[in-house]
């Protein structure tokens, strides 16, 4: 649970997209995310055991991890529309890549058909 500060007295506008989390989070009490298995064994069991306390975060702290998401996430949705991708292919001369690159379509249409949806190690590539 978190507790956010504004510090810096960020615009309404920018602190409601810094705060708001669309991350797709995994639940289950045994799941490791990839990105806190680069922590040490001992930070993360502490953080498991101690999971209900309340952090206190300024919100300019999250800036650079939603600007991380917002750019994953533009380059993934440049990737999902086969008409826009095909435009861009032939824009940078790689046409004939249309059809060597196989984009995983179960993923496709679940997400076409929910925008919200998101997981990231779901989606897959295969470039022959």
């Amino acid at each position: 649970m978190y507790k956010f500060t504004n510090k810096n007295q960020l615009s309404l506008p920018l602190a409601v997209f810094l705060v708001n989390d669309t991350y797709d989070y995994d639940s289950r009490d045994t799941a490791i995310s990839t990105t806190a298995m680069l922590r040490s064994v001992r930070s993360i069991i502490l953080s498991m055991q101690h999971d209900t306390l309340e952090k206190e975060v300024d919100i300019i702290d999250l800036a650079a991890s939603k600007l991380g998401t917002a750019f994953h996430d533009a380059c993934e949705s440049a990737w999902k529309n086969p008409e826009a991708l095909k435009i861009a292919l032939t824009a940078i001369g790689k046409e004939d890549w249309q059809n060597r690159i196989k984009i995983n379509s179960k993923v496709l249409s679940k997400d076409s058909d929910n925008h919200s949806a998101r997981s990231h190690s779901k989606h897959s590539a295969d470039c022959r």
